[in-house]
């Protein structure tokens, strides 16, 4: 526990052929103490410490300096806890696993997850069962899949009634786990959603083009600029921009245009026509998106552009009786991404 006192233990053991002559321990926390200081230690702050032990002696054939270095991770908890309680915990959970060298760049929380998936179930009840309230749900870009966590805390030790309720709900997966906080997270990016093939999507927040245009707004580039740190902060990251259309019918203009060129006006020539023309527009609008992004500073070979015109519409572009949806327009008019792996 923080503040208690412990002190490291280093004998000879069975070495054969190398005499401990001195050695140096490193407590993780610039405390540096040699063989012959006070070897009693205490850390004044909770969480993951790495000790390091440096021993020196003289080889006993070539009579040189040698020296070996160990490693020993500590987890210190925060205040007075129990013991026994302690160590029944940990016999029980497992701690996700990180690099200690790069424990002091790692800004996070302990949370308990509780279920993970591959698809949304964030309100299933059925899954979810008496927590479908009080999760978070978290995507992971890395594993392609949904984290249901909760209790937010510094000391994991904090989630154990948590995590045996957990357990004797029938959630025998549940696990403390480190999140790190700090960057971008794909899910600030825009609505997640899962296609009809089980693809996960982002719809990005606020991205615009000039009417009929493939032109990005001001607003829209600054918009982007979350994309480009969230892709800044994953370097293993690539990505495919889709940008999607509506499916806009204007009956009277079309008509016109029909007239003027000789031809007869019919519903299935106009959707021909005005489906070809959306799909060039929006992989115009795609690559747009993706030219800028690679202008700030994105390797081009990160990034991939589709033009899906009004073929993956989210809600329909018309009512049952025909009449215009402009919601439901509203949201087919989209600029999305997807996370791709090679």
């Amino acid at each position: 526990s923080v503040n208690s006192s412990f002190k490291v233990q280093i004998s000879q053991g069975k070495w054969e052929g190398f005499q401990i002559e001195n050695y140096y321990i490193d407590y993780g926390d610039s405390s540096i103490i040699s063989k012959n200081k006070i070897n009693n230690h205490s850390y004044s702050l909770a969480g993951m410490k790495e000790l390091k032990v440096l021993i020196t002696g003289i080889d006993a054939s070539t009579k040189s300096v040698v020296s070996q270095c160990f490693y020993k991770n500590i987890f210190v908890t925060q205040g007075i806890t129990n013991l026994l309680a302690q160590n029944k915990f940990l016999e029980e959970i497992s701690y996700a696993k990180f690099n200690a060298d790069k424990l002091a760049e790692l800004e996070g929380h302990y949370f308990l997850e509780i279920l993970s998936a591959s698809h949304s179930v964030l309100n299933d009840t059925s899954i979810l069962k008496d927590f479908v309230d009080l999760v978070t749900e978290i995507y992971n870009v890395k594993t392609n899949s949904f984290s249901y966590v909760l209790g937010k805390t510094d000391n994991p030790l904090d989630l154990i009634e948590d995590y045996r309720k957990a357990h004797r709900l029938g959630f025998s997966d549940a696990v403390a786990k480190l999140f790190e906080e700090g960057k971008i997270k794909i899910e600030d990016l825009g609505m997640v959603y899962d296609n009809e093939v089980g693809e996960v999507n982002i719809v990005l927040k606020n991205i615009n083009f000039e009417y009929d245009g493939h032109l990005l707004d001001n607003a829209s580039k600054e918009e982007l600029g979350r994309l480009i740190d969230y892709l800044k902060d994953n370097e293993e990251v690539i990505i495919e921009i889709n940008a999607h259309t509506d499916g806009a019918r204007n009956v009277a203009m079309a008509r016109k245009s029909f007239a003027a060129k000789g031809l007869e006006y019919t519903k299935a020539a106009h959707d021909e026509i005005s489906a070809a023309y959306n799909l060039k527009l929006s992989q115009k609008r795609a690559k747009s998106v993706v030219d800028y992004i690679s202008k700030q500073g994105i390797d081009i070979n990160r990034l991939e552009s589709k033009g899906l015109g009004e073929t993956k519409p989210i809600e329909a572009n018309f009512n049952l009786d025909g009449s215009d949806n402009p919601s439901g327009r509203e949201k087919n008019r989209r600029v999305s991404f997807k996370v791709i792996h090679r």
